[in-house]
């Protein structure tokens, strides 16, 4: 964890947060390679597919501050931004220590919408099965005849 709290039960939606954007970004670039006819088109579009998770996780540009047309939708598309939102929220809510600040760098970040709890069962119930059934679709119905 980044140490800015010690309290107990923290470690866990830390460890999870992580664990389920590997799983989801591990299950992206599967669903990419399912779909790709080539290994060089699925290594040319996972950089798109990465990017596009990252800006808008609102690492690059904090959410509040997109325009208003790609804030209705944006940071919803992005697995990242729960896995980052889940970890913000798990570090500052609730820390005695940086109390004075931790509620306006949230929403300043644009993190007041959703609970630690709510990003952590977004990841696995929304992104994380609709990529696995993805993928199952794809290995089923796609069919390269290179491969």
């Amino acid at each position: 964890m980044c140490g800015f709290t010690t309290a107990e039960g923290h470690f866990g939606p830390y460890y999870c947060a992580l664990l389920f954007c590997s799983w989801t970004g591990l299950f992206l670039c599967q669903l990419i390679a399912s779909l790709a006819p080539t290994g060089q088109a699925a290594i040319n579009i996972f950089p798109v597919s990465l990017f596009a998770a990252v800006i808008f996780a609102g690492y690059i540009i904090f959410i509040p501050e997109f325009p208003t047309w790609l804030e209705a939708w944006g940071p919803y598309v992005s697995f990242m931004r729960f896995g980052f939102q889940a970890m913000v929220l798990n570090e500052l809510v609730g820390n005695p220590d940086l109390s004075a600040y931790s509620n306006q760098f949230i929403e300043d970040l644009g993190f007041d919408d959703y609970s630690r709890e709510e990003c952590l069962s977004i990841i696995p119930v929304v992104f994380f099965l609709t990529f696995c059934f993805g993928i199952l679709l794809a290995l089923k119905y796609v069919n390269w005849e290179e491969r």
